[in-house]
């Protein structure tokens, strides 16, 4: 499972995804890259899943950051959180990694289509 808040630098699952992010040498050399962290819960849950702000995201983007050669700056790096209730796949936290595009930024969509208050 993923570390809970303040847990994070020495929870057992970045030590493993640290050992093997070191084990892969063919990693892609992203300067400006883009996580999603998807929480998936099976459908049926009935229990209010724990916050999202109450994860320790710090180190497993530190560690992620390193594989890809890049920095979790503000410039270099964008992530996106999301629930998922589901029985497709094994409950846990999923980490899509990617390039960040060059396309149209979410928040440049956005705020072209947002209304005027």
């Amino acid at each position: 499972s993923f570390p809970k808040k303040g847990q994070g630098n020495t929870a057992l699952v970045n030590q493993m995804l640290a050992a093997e992010l070191l084990a892969m040498t063919d990693m892609p050399s992203w300067p400006k890259w883009q996580a999603a962290f998807y929480h998936v819960y099976p459908s049926g849950t009935s229990d209010i899943p724990k916050d999202v702000d109450n994860y320790d995201y710090k180190k497993t983007i530190d560690l992620l950051a390193y594989a890809v050669r890049s920095s979790d700056s503000s410039l270099n790096f964008s992530m996106k959180m999301d629930t998922v209730f589901t029985d497709v796949v094994e409950s846990g936290v999923y980490i899509h990694v990617k390039k960040k595009s060059s396309e149209l930024p979410d928040f440049a969509l956005w705020q072209r289509n947002a209304k005027s208050f």
